[in-house]
């Protein structure tokens, strides 16, 4: 049996409303053994727009996971697209060291539209994964000056904490402008 990759498809088709898009998708599910939710999940990853509409338009459900990969990737279109369809902004995902909400992935990633689209959605800023750390444990290096101003004129609390307690690394692997930042917002 020939196992095909979703990606080669996806380059073939641009209309969500193509009834052959679908019926693809779903013999290319079945003969890769794959979920209709890691089909959504390549789909975000690779920004395809049509395929994720057509997933979603036939009952798979929008989720953190692919909201996630979709931030991590930079595909703001797809972003606003599971968002639109119900993708949990807030929610914690199992990203393989260290779970992680989608918010925290953005600023990650120093994608600062994202961090943006995603905070326009809801997402809390002192939301913490299992280890504790809030989005601004993923801030450390000079290209994150911009998201971390964004995250504390946005409200993140940030007054009388530890910055290593917040920063969840050495401080010396942090950008003395992100540090300054930070102690004068009320950081300890």
């Amino acid at each position: 049996m020939t196992r095909y990759k979703l990606p080669e498809l996806w380059e073939d088709y641009v209309d969500a409303n193509d009834p052959r898009l679908f019926k693809e998708l779903n013999r290319l599910v079945s003969l890769n053994r794959l979920t209709y939710e890691d089909a959504l999940n390549y789909a975000a990853t690779e920004g395809r727009l049509a395929a994720a509409i057509s997933l979603m338009e036939h009952g798979v459900a929008a989720t953190t996971m692919s909201l996630t990969l979709a931030a991590y990737n930079g595909q703001l279109e797809m972003m606003h697209l599971l968002l639109a369809h119900g993708a949990n902004v807030n929610e914690v995902v199992p990203l393989s060291w260290v779970a992680r909400t989608p918010l925290m992935v953005a600023v990650g990633c120093a994608n600062v539209e994202a961090v943006r689209i995603l905070m326009d959605a809801g997402a809390q800023l002192d939301a913490v994964n299992e280890d504790g750390h809030t989005a601004l444990a993923f801030v450390y290096a000079s290209v994150h000056r911009e998201i971390t101003s964004l995250l504390i004129e946005s409200g993140m609390d940030v007054k009388g904490k530890q910055l290593t307690e917040l920063l969840a690394r050495p401080l010396t692997e942090v950008h003395p402008d992100i540090l300054e930042m930070l102690r004068i917002a009320g950081c300890q």
